[in-house]
């Protein structure tokens, strides 16, 4: 199944309004992305942001619109063209979250949400985000919340329905996996509803981060 998407896809109602409500949850956090920035990486204009595993990249046409320069990723062409027609503007990359085709250090901030969950071992995709972070740059990773309302949904049948979900996660639990590999956890904030959670932390300004 196509996890980026609900209902039959684009064209599909389901998808319409399943689009709709994920819109305002990206808006918001797109936001907050912003007044992340403001607050912990000041003096930086125009930062540069990418979305790592961004199915349509809705967030990124939000943050472009913010005045950044926003770079959306996911491997999934269908997704990557639909993201492209509804926004010529933004700058849609087609990849692998195991090999970002990014060099180190290229971006102000990388960011997922409702991406790492449906990976068995998310750790080189962590490893990836931090390798193209900036130096004092920012990382901010959002999934599942576990005991969050999504969690008895993913036990509901059929099968696929968990596959969409998910695996769920805590703050603990990501903030644990950003300082593997050397990110301090900044904040954290649960959101949509309490249907996921994020952690902000920032890449270290000297030396490598562990992998």
């Amino acid at each position: 199944m196509k996890l980026w998407s609900l209902g039959g896809g684009p064209g599909h109602l389901p998808y319409a309004v399943y689009d709709y409500l994920r819109d305002g949850l990206n808006r918001r956090l797109a936001d907050y992305l912003v007044r992340a920035l403001a607050r912990h990486r000041p003096g930086v204009r125009a930062a540069r942001v990418l979305e790592a595993g961004a199915g349509p990249g809705s967030a990124s046409s939000v943050l472009r619109e913010r005045g950044l320069r926003a770079a959306t990723l996911d491997l999934d062409g269908e997704a990557c063209r639909v993201a492209r027609r509804r926004d010529p503007a933004l700058w849609v990359v087609r990849g692998d979250l195991y090999a970002l085709p990014f060099a180190a250090g290229a971006f102000d901030l990388v960011w997922s949400s409702s991406t790492i969950e449906h990976f068995a071992d998310p750790d080189p995709i962590f490893a990836e985000m931090v390798r193209v972070t900036a130096p004092g740059g920012l990382v901010f990773v959002g999934a599942p919340l576990r005991s969050g309302p999504l969690e008895a949904l993913a036990r509901v049948p059929p099968a696929a329905v968990g596959e969409w979900v998910g695996r769920r996660t805590s703050c603990v639990e990501l903030a644990a996996r950003l300082a593997r590999h050397g990110v301090e956890p900044l904040e954290d904030r649960v959101y949509f509803f309490r249907f996921f959670v994020g952690v902000l932390g920032r890449v270290p300004r000297r030396g490598r981060a562990r992998g």
